[in-house]
């Protein structure tokens, strides 16, 4: 579910067309949902001012779901903001939790902006999954500045008319591509009303420190996965669909709050 968190251009726009981005300080909710049956919430608020950002993600399945993956995720990320804007991680933190055990990850940054520090708690077998070269992993963001920063990269796009869009991450353990295909505008009923949104096609394409198996699935066949934007000055995504074989499971924005 946390690949439906995470992620843009209107057909041929015109610059004149593409708003201003505006700060982003906000608590969401997205519901997650398998061919409509209720099976999980996602949770995320945002927080910046003019120097830094703060970003956190809270994931929990339910119903018949929980009888096979019962984990709970947090995930959290902040930064600041180079003169340039540019987002720039300072920590980032995943922690998973399931009735048996616990996941730490754990990466913190040097203020260049390369890994200063990296820790998987329990460690990696390295056999199992190779650990990612540190140069490589200085190459890319971590998932959640990579989605923050995404929008802003997008935008410059829709200016120059581009319809594709790259985000390296690395979570610590796995490094790859993530590529946003713009597809069409799209109009769309979210928290009862309708509102215009930007419909992309997500591609996966790994990199570094997946293992065997995982690689064997991705050469089988990732699922087609759309994601859908809001097309106004937040550029936030409102929806995900995640196309598998037995269903399709969805990530709807249910609630968007102000905070200060």
């Amino acid at each position: 579910m946390a690949l439906l968190a995470t992620a843009l251009l209107v057909a041929a726009p015109a610059v004149a067309q593409v708003p201003e981005l505006t700060p982003l300080n906000y608590a969401l909710r997205y519901d997650v949902a398998w061919s409509n049956i209720p099976i999980g919430r996602i949770r995320m608020t945002i927080k910046e001012d003019t120097f830094r950002y703060e970003i956190s993600l809270d994931i929990k399945t339910r119903g018949i779901v929980r009888m096979f993956d019962s984990t709970v995720s947090t995930i959290t990320a902040t930064g600041h903001f180079k003169p340039e804007g540019m987002a720039r991680a300072n920590r980032y933190q995943s922690v998973s939790t399931d009735d048996d055990s616990s996941k730490v990850t754990t990466v913190t940054y040097a203020e260049d902006g390369t890994i200063e520090h990296r820790e998987r708690k329990p460690a990696d077998d390295p056999n199992n999954r190779p650990p990612v070269p540190l140069h490589q992993a200085n190459e890319a963001q971590d998932p959640l500045t990579a989605m923050y920063a995404l929008r802003h990269t997008m935008r410059k796009h829709m200016v120059r008319n581009e319809r594709t869009t790259t985000a390296r991450t690395y979570d610590g353990a796995r490094l790859a591509d993530f590529t946003f295909k713009v597809i069409s505008p799209a109009t769309m009923e979210i928290m009862g009303e309708h509102i215009r949104a930007i419909n992309t096609v997500l591609k996966r394409e790994p990199i570094a420190g997946y293992k065997q198996k995982e690689l064997k699935k991705f050469k089988e066949g990732d699922p087609t996965i759309h994601v859908y934007f809001s097309a106004d000055s937040k550029l936030l995504p409102v929806k995900a669909d995640i196309k598998l074989r037995f269903g399709t499971i969805s990530a709807t924005l249910t609630d968007l709050q102000p905070i200060q």
